[in-house]
């Protein structure tokens, strides 16, 4: 965040601790430590640790924000708990260049909190930050937006862009190899959900589970005549489906496609939205509520 840079360790959904680098300290006393060949000197109140580097950090100037010893810390914690790394980033008012050369592979990256981020640092994050499982950008760029041509971001469990996803290519789209995709405010084309289709179609991928698009402007007609097409049969597959886990949807209507190999998959077109369901488990639990997508 602009204001502080802070680690917090969980177990589970509840905090153990909060490692903070940047607030003001209070009058307690401290403790030298080294951490990772690092100095730090460390005070601890109740489960807050504040943590500063003895050499010295300047705040205001980008160039000393890498002196802050995140970096050192973190991956003391992730080899002492075995812990996976997850990046939250609220980009208001600071430059992320200057924040994550250290960082260049997590396990997760969301970036919220504010309503526009900077073009520069939204080519940056896509460019050189590796997560492995997710990527959740809740943020729209500040100006047009040219996305990098190999974004590292093609091939995490989870891709959420929600309301951020205008400049998404068919290009990258049809190279993406995600479990589960969800974008909206996209210009994609017919051929390019079409495209994506017919790739699982003539495949024996077995990693894709669903995907979400909520489109722009609209795409144009869709026919998949290519594939093996057949009106529902919810004898061989479920008629509701979670794509969040707090939603679920209805599944009865569309089409269903079903591959050689006997998997099944659903395929659902709305004026607004488009919606493919690979039915890994036939009959899955759902719960939450109900989304109208009509």
């Amino acid at each position: 965040m602009s204001l502080n840079t802070m680690i917090m360790l969980r177990s589970g959904t509840e905090s153990r601790a909060i490692i903070d680098f940047e607030s003001i300290w209070p009058y307690a006393p401290h403790a030298e430590r080294v951490i990772n060949g690092t100095n730090l000197s460390i005070c601890k109140q109740g489960e807050m640790y504040y943590c500063y580097n003895p050499l010295g950090t300047v705040r205001s100037y980008a160039p000393f924000r890498t002196t802050l010893p995140v970096k050192p810390m973190s991956d003391y914690l992730i080899e002492l708990f075995g812990a996976s790394f997850n990046i939250v980033v609220r980009p208001d008012g600071f430059m992320l260049r200057a924040v994550f050369p250290e960082f260049m592979k997590c396990d997760s990256l969301e970036v919220a909190g504010v309503t526009y981020m900077q073009v520069d640092d939204m080519r940056y994050l896509m460019e050189t930050v590796k997560p492995d499982k997710s990527f959740n950008l809740k943020v729209l760029n500040g100006g047009y937006f040219f996305p990098p041509e190999q974004p590292l971001f093609t091939d995490v469990d989870n891709l959420e862009m929600i309301n951020t996803a205008e400049w998404m290519t068919g290009g990258i789209f049809l190279r993406l190899s995600c479990n589960r995709i969800r974008l909206s405010y996209c210009h994609l084309k017919a051929a390019d959900l079409q495209g994506f289709v017919l790739q699982w179609y003539f495949s024996n991928s077995t990693h894709l589970e669903y995907v979400e698009v909520w489109h722009k402007v609209s795409p144009g007609i869709m026919t998949f005549k290519n594939c093996n097409i057949q009106i529902p049969d919810l004898s061989r597959r479920g008629k509701y489906y979670n794509n969040t886990p707090f939603t679920f949807i209805d599944c009865s209507q569309g089409y269903d496609i079903i591959r050689k190999d006997g998997t099944i998959a659903t395929v659902l077109i709305y004026p607004g939205s488009f919606h493919f369901i690979v039915w890994k488990v036939p009959f899955p639990v759902y719960g939450g509520t109900q989304q109208l997508l009509g």
